[in-house]
């Protein structure tokens, strides 16, 4: 009979479960590297694409997750979609590009942040990177993304007629 493992000491808490998304395999092995490099952090899998992804987040439920949102199969949006649908889970997206509107989008669909995406040409930002997405992740850990996706509702709804401005009830307006 083997031995059981440990219990976990009282107040000990169990590492946040990551799961890593994107289609470059260089990005997805950095990205791995730079988050178990702490212990309150595991990397429970990782995908290559948005339909990869729905299917090791109904099997593993990860805590967080890192997006990158250009794939080929289902791109970033979709999953974000369904994600936010079907299972709430904060989301770090990652993209080479910090001034693309596209970001911004992941926003309004979900994501909660966002990080540059390591490459081979800037091995030496990477420790700057590292540090930067696992104070994102700590950063996000604790956040309940089903509130966070229920606050962005009011965002997601058709805009209104042209011309027309809606004002919570107990604002009172002032022409001046």
């Amino acid at each position: 009979m083997t031995p059981s493992p440990p219990l976990p000491e009282p107040g000990a808490r169990s590492p946040k479960r990551v799961l890593v998304v994107d289609d470059s395999a260089f990005s997805r092995r950095a990205l791995r590297r730079m988050i178990e490099r702490s212990p309150d952090l595991d990397v429970i899998g990782a995908a290559a694409n948005g339909e990869e992804a729905m299917r090791i987040v109904l099997r593993d439920k990860p805590d967080i997750i890192t997006l990158d949102l250009e794939m080929p199969v289902m791109d970033g949006f979709s999953f974000l979609r369904w994600l936010m649908a079907a299972r709430p889970t904060p989301v770090i997206v990652v993209s080479a590009r910090d001034d693309d509107p596209s970001i911004l989008k992941a926003f309004d669909l979900g994501a909660v942040d966002f990080i540059g995406k390591p490459t081979a040409r800037a091995s030496e930002e990477i420790a700057a990177i590292s540090d930067d997405l696992l104070e994102k992740i700590y950063a996000v850990a604790g956040l309940d993304a089903a509130k966070v996706s229920r606050r962005l509702e009011p965002r997601r709804s058709p805009p209104q007629a042209p011309g027309t401005i809606s004002f919570p009830d107990d604002l009172e307006v002032v022409a001046l």
